[in-house]
């Protein structure tokens, strides 16, 4: 896509071209820890002292993504999703006459939308839906894309629950999405998945509190494994 101008916020919800850029950056832009080391030591030992216990999974139980947290309205979500956005462009070409074309990424993981799902007005659930890949490509870019995200994942939230073998594109049905992986952190719940869009395939990623899609009666659309 075209080098990006400024949109509103109700642009980026219904068009969200969404990398959790560079992770370290990102992560301590949601953690509020850019400080120096020393201040970072003085914070702790201050809420050691006042009784209080940092817990890392119960702080990334919170977050859906980056500085999108679970729990947050349809308003505060358009903001944040916006500053994600923004964080997440990268660049992937130059033309001849100059100009730039840009792709929204996950580390190296290229994605095309993302898509919040609220319960009682309160943010539970990200699907981020990967690159259109055809059918001609598939071999080569799919397993490329399910590889880079699932090395981060495992990076971020250690071995996964499970980690099933890529389908060949024959091998799945018209408007299915097919499980890939799992993985775990404290409430939250990250899963990986290729779903056959027609003609075109992506590899997806979800990020939610599964207790929450329980009370609303499970997930929307048919799933296999």
């Amino acid at each position: 896509m075209k080098e990006p101008g400024i949109e509103s916020a109700s642009a980026f919800a219904t068009r969200v071209l969404p990398k959790w850029a560079i992770i370290a950056f990102l992560w301590c832009v949601a953690c509020g820890c850019q400080t120096s080391g020393k201040q970072d030591q003085r914070s702790t030992e201050t809420k050691k002292d006042r009784g209080h216990h940092y817990d890392p999974v119960e702080a990334e139980e919170t977050r859906a993504i980056s500085n999108i947290l679970f729990g947050i309205a349809v308003p505060e979500f358009q903001t944040q999703l916006r500053i994600f956005l923004e964080k997440s462009l990268k660049l992937d070409s130059i033309d001849k006459s100059g100009g730039k074309f840009y792709n929204h990424a996950i580390g190296n993981y290229i994605f095309s939308s993302v898509h919040p799902s609220f319960h009682q007005n309160k943010l539970y659930k990200i699907d981020i839906q990967g690159k259109y890949v055809g059918y001609e490509k598939y071999t080569a870019e799919i397993p490329h894309q399910k590889e880079v995200l699932d090395k981060m994942l495992t990076k971020w939230f250690g071995a996964p629950e499970f980690n099933y073998p890529l389908r060949e594109w024959y091998h799945t049905e018209h408007n299915h999405r097919y499980e890939s992986g799992r993985w775990r952190a404290g409430r939250k719940v990250i899963e990986t998945y290729i779903s056959n869009r027609g003609h075109q395939y992506t590899y997806d990623l979800s990020i939610l509190l599964p207790e929450v899609e329980t009370l609303r009666g499970g997930p929307e659309g048919e799933v296999a494994k």
